[in-house]
């Protein structure tokens, strides 16, 4: 079903933004439909349990990001939101644990 109606879009010349909201609109109605419960893990969290699973030092992992450890420390504490400028860093250095 996905595939079609992907493909079906794409031979229409829609942009990429216009196939990407049908893409997760899509995909927000099969997880309705399918009653699932989708678990949604805070960023700082994540770079906790990915810098626990390479046995990292904040400091380690902060130079590794390029980031002062004192910010790594408010993100994993979750007292700070990373800011759109360190999201993208932080997704490439969890890219590499997948």
């Amino acid at each position: 079903m996905v595939g079609s109606t992907v493909a079906c879009v794409c031979r229409r010349n829609f942009h990429r933004r216009t196939l990407l909201r049908l893409t997760c609109a899509l995909i927000a109605y099969m997880v309705r439909r399918m009653k699932l419960r989708v678990k949604c893990v805070p960023l700082g969290e994540r770079v906790r349990e990915t810098r626990r699973e390479r046995l990292l030092t904040q400091e380690d992992a902060a130079r590794e990001i390029g980031v002062a450890p004192r910010t790594l420390q408010n993100w994993e504490a979750g007292s700070v939101t990373p800011r759109a400028k360190h999201q993208r860093k932080i997704l490439d250095w969890l890219g590499d644990a997948a």
